[in-house]
């Protein structure tokens, strides 16, 4: 699983729409999904990718990007969002999707390492 496809979906309705998320054991945040509407109302563009993984069966499921994925499948649903937002998928492959090839690739892709703020830098 060390590659993967990378697909562009110039019209984003179509990837929301039929894209079936799989969140393993992590809920969504709701505040969070909250402030990614707020940001792409006021400029509807997306940064990140969405990564999304095709099973030997062909069924595909979004891995990472739940949050945008939310957000904007709810300013879709709304009539808020009318023009398109390109999405760009990262798609690795897998054998099934509750096996441990495809729950450790989830845990890589949604463990947040901690990070420390370094202080302002102040010039004088």
């Amino acid at each position: 699983m060390e590659y993967f496809i990378i697909y562009i979906f110039r019209i984003s309705f179509i990837f929301i729409n039929s894209i079936i998320p799989w969140t393993y054991n992590n809920p969504l945040n709701l505040e969070h999904v909250q402030a990614i509407k707020a940001a792409l109302r006021l400029k509807p563009i997306l940064t990140g990718v969405f990564t999304i993984i095709e099973l030997d069966n062909k069924m595909v499921y979004l891995l990472d990007g739940h949050h945008r994925h939310q957000a904007i499948l709810e300013l879709y649903r709304d009539g808020e969002l009318e023009q398109p937002i390109e999405i760009v998928a990262h798609c690795y492959r897998s054998d099934k999707i509750n096996s441990k090839r495809t729950v450790e690739l989830f845990q890589n892709l949604n463990h947040t390492k901690p990070y420390n703020i370094a202080p302002p830098v102040v010039q004088t």
